[in-house]
């Protein structure tokens, strides 16, 4: 995942309003603290009256709220579909909307809405800022980790393990993954991963129609993890079972041909099975001769 930088400040299509305040992609401005009682000694006519409470109703709505609700628009929205949203939203809520009105403490509530619209709309607008803040989300709502240095090196340990698996270095690679998923809990090769590595060190026969399963669910949910199939193969591979390892193998291999893991295991696969068929032709000629 790319490093979280600065936000720029989004251009005022109406000119005049505060400057967005800069802010990395996922985050959030923070909410400035309103004395009420700033305001205790003002008289504010029926407009301002009218005003304060539009704004403050507003005010109150951000907390909890992401960038889509901020803008009104649904996770799928085009970057048309949150331009317009955005200028509609800054048309209502710029200073210019309630010139010549007293707002008081207001107007602070005011300068601070147009800065979360703003920094919305500029991180909605931007695909590599919008794919940071849309993982960052699915990250919050797993209750993981959404520190980018701490899903960085998850994603390298997660490659590491990946090399180790291939060397025949499981349970390495098995202690490994017990932090890459502590970090990112929702990944299906990390999961995928972690369960071949425990059901490899055992071997369990009677488990292994299970673990199979549940690598080709989370193959499902992420069906570019084609180590996930490849798994799969290698477990039907071990128990004997030649015609459930080739199908598995070969649908690695349809979507890639130059999957270097799943072709090794081809490979050997062949050599099982032409051994297999050798020591049948001669179980066979034996039984003729006699």
């Amino acid at each position: 995942m790319p490093g979280s930088g600065p936000a720029p400040a989004a251009s005022d299509p109406l000119g005049g309003g505060p400057a967005a305040a800069r802010s990395s992609a996922g985050s959030t401005l923070a909410k400035p603290v309103i004395d009420a009682r700033a305001d205790a000694n003002t008289k504010f006519n029926a407009a301002e009256s009218a005003a304060r409470d539009k704004v403050r109703a507003k005010f109150d709505a951000l907390d909890g709220e992401d960038y889509y609700a901020v803008l009104g628009i649904k996770l799928d929205a085009t970057p048309a579909d949150a331009k317009k949203a955005y200028l509609a939203l800054a048309r209502e809520f710029h200073t210019d909307a309630f010139a010549g009105l007293n707002l008081g403490t207001a107007q602070t509530m005011l300068d601070h809405i147009f800065q979360v619209i703003q920094l919305a709309h500029s991180t909605i607008a931007d695909e590599r800022k919008r794919a940071e803040y849309d993982a960052k989300r699915s990250f919050e709502a797993a209750g993981a980790s959404t520190d980018v240095a701490a899903i960085l090196q998850a994603e390298a340990e997660l490659h590491k393990a990946q090399l180790l698996v291939e060397r025949g270095e499981l349970q390495n690679a098995a202690k490994l993954l017990q932090n890459v998923v502590a970090i990112m809990p929702n990944n299906d090769e990390a999961l995928g991963l972690q369960k071949y590595c425990t059901w490899w060190q055992t071997k369990n026969a009677a488990a292994a129609p299970d673990v199979v399963r549940q690598l080709e669910e989370h193959f499902k949910k992420q069906p570019g993890a084609l180590t996930l199939k490849e798994f799969q193969g290698r477990i039907w591979m071990e128990l004997g079972d030649i015609g459930k390892a080739s199908a598995a193998l070969k649908k690695v291999l349809e979507t890639d041909p130059s999957h270097q893991s799943a072709t090794r295991a081809m490979r050997a696969l062949q050599r099982k099975k032409e051994e297999a068929d050798k020591k049948a032709s001669s179980g066979l000629g034996k039984l003729f001769k006699r």
